[in-house]
């Protein structure tokens, strides 16, 4: 027999969007499939929605568990899902988004021929609110300076071991936001095996009412909570080139700091960069070039951590 792979979906207030997810997942190509979906208290009919969608759709070699988390944040409901998961290898997918139907016999059939592999890893397609599709930034080497900048271990993006992710320290429930972004950090000071499979299989789909949202300021301090946390898992790591990522999250944090400023929240701004220059392990050049990266976003400018990352 197959072996099994699993998909844990947490889902918040998505009674009219969640169903294109979970005819994305019965429609892989791949087969035993465990779905496992995770209201994570909703308050509109996504559950039920949930629970009808299932009664008419898992059976088979495609099996539906559907569970309840009641504290906020989709790291507890991912972890509330992770646990009922007995599979060797699994992903996790956002209720907003939609697999491509090979995503599942790819990453199954990717890790049967690397039998070493922790994580495999792929493309994936952004469509926006304006309706422009774009690909989604992606790495085949130097992950981790490729996640911090642009969140390559991005929830829809990679499926991985069961184990691997345990051992890890699984979802962080106290990050609200970026908590993809954390994990995936952490993911990485572990040195994984990584394969990287150069196809999209995920097509994203902005939403205005999202965990990230149109802006940052409306969640000024949780996104500065992620980096803490990450910057104490780095610095409490043996990684080789620390005070290089360490000064990697520093231009994450000015970077949102510009962001800040652009939409005309200079308090949260100042307040994040004053804190930034008073802790960075920078050099003084360093932080020279973290300034020039917070001046150019700021104006508008895009693409700093082109010229940025390897001078950092």
């Amino acid at each position: 027999m197959a072996e099994e792979f699993s998909i844990v979906v947490p889902v918040y207030n998505r009674a009219g969007l969640i169903c294109r997810c979970l005819d994305s997942i019965k429609a892989q190509t791949y087969r035993p499939l465990h779905l496992v979906v995770v209201d994570n208290a909703s308050t509109d009919e996504t559950l039920r929605v949930v629970t009808q969608w299932g009664q008419e759709n898992a059976r088979g070699q495609l099996r539906m568990s559907i569970l309840e988390e009641r504290q906020p944040g989709a790291a507890a409901a991912r972890n509330c899902g992770l646990r009922a998961v007995t599979s060797d290898k699994l992903c996790f997918f956002d209720s907003d988004d939609a697999m491509r139907p090979e995503l599942a016999e790819t990453a199954m059939h990717t890790f049967a021929d690397n039998p070493d592999a922790d994580i495999v890893l792929w493309q994936s397609r952004l469509n926006t609110l304006r309706g422009v599709s774009c690909q989604l930034k992606w790495a085949s080497a130097n992950y981790m300076d490729n996640h911090i900048v642009h969140s390559v271990l991005r929830t829809q993006g990679y499926a991985v071991r069961r184990k691997f992710l345990n051992d890890a320290g699984a979802w962080n429930p106290a990050m609200l936001v970026w908590d993809d972004w954390e994990l995936g950090v952490r993911l990485l000071l572990r040195n994984p095996r990584i394969v990287p499979v150069p196809r999209v299989l995920a097509d994203v789909y902005a939403q205005e009412k999202s965990i990230t949202g149109t802006s940052f300021s409306p969640k000024a301090g949780e996104w500065e909570l992620a980096l803490k946390r990450t910057s104490e898992c780095i610095a409490d790591s043996d990684h080789p080139r620390k005070r290089h990522l360490l000064n990697m999250v520093d231009y994450r944090r000015v970077i949102l700091a510009a962001h800040y400023r652009r939409e005309g929240n200079a308090a949260a701004a100042q307040t994040l960069l004053t804190h930034t220059y008073a802790n960075t392990l920078a050099t003084p050049f360093q932080r020279f070039v973290l300034s020039l990266c917070y001046r150019y976003t700021s104006l508008g400018g895009r693409g700093a951590s082109y010229f940025a990352a390897p001078l950092l």
